[in-house]
C-alpha cells in the first residue's frame, strides 16, 4: 500500500502514514488565543487572551536568542492555542511556559 501525505489543519506537512489518517481539531478546547508574536531587540512581546506580555528572549530560548529576524517571524500557533512552533530552527514552546509568571 503506498504512503499518503498526512496534513492538519492548514495544509501544514506533518509527515507520511500508510493509512488514512484525519485529525479533527473541534473537539479540542482553545487555551489561549495567542493574536501576535513580536519580537524587539532583546524583547520578546506576546498579545495573548487581550494583553501583552514581555518577556527576555534570553529567558525564553537560546534558538530564538540566536535566531534570524526572518527565523522568528516564521511561527505557528497550534490549534488549540498550547504551543508556539518556529520550523525555521525547530523550536517549540508552551504558551503555560511563557506565561507562567505572567498570569493575572
Amino acid at each position: 500500500m503506498p504512503q499518503k501525505k498526512v496534513l492538519t489543519q492548514g495544509n501544514d506537512f506533518i509527515g507520511y502514514s500508510m493509512w488514512p489518517i484525519k485529525i479533527n481539531y473541534n473537539h479540542m478546547k482553545v487555551s489561549y488565543h495567542i493574536s501576535d508574536i513580536n519580537f524587539v531587540n532583546d524583547k520578546m512581546i506576546l498579545s495573548v487572551d487581550e494583553r501583552e506580555i514581555i518577556l527576555d528572549i534570553a529567558d525564553v530560548s537560546n534558538k530564538l536568542l540566536e535566531a534570524s529576524d526572518m527565523e522568528r517571524s516564521m511561527y505557528k500557533i497550534s490549534p488549540s492555542g498550547y504551543g508556539v512552533h518556529w520550523p525555521l530552527i525547530d523550536e517549540d514552546i508552551s504558551v503555560n511556559e511563557l506565561i507562567k509568571d505572567n498570569k493575572k
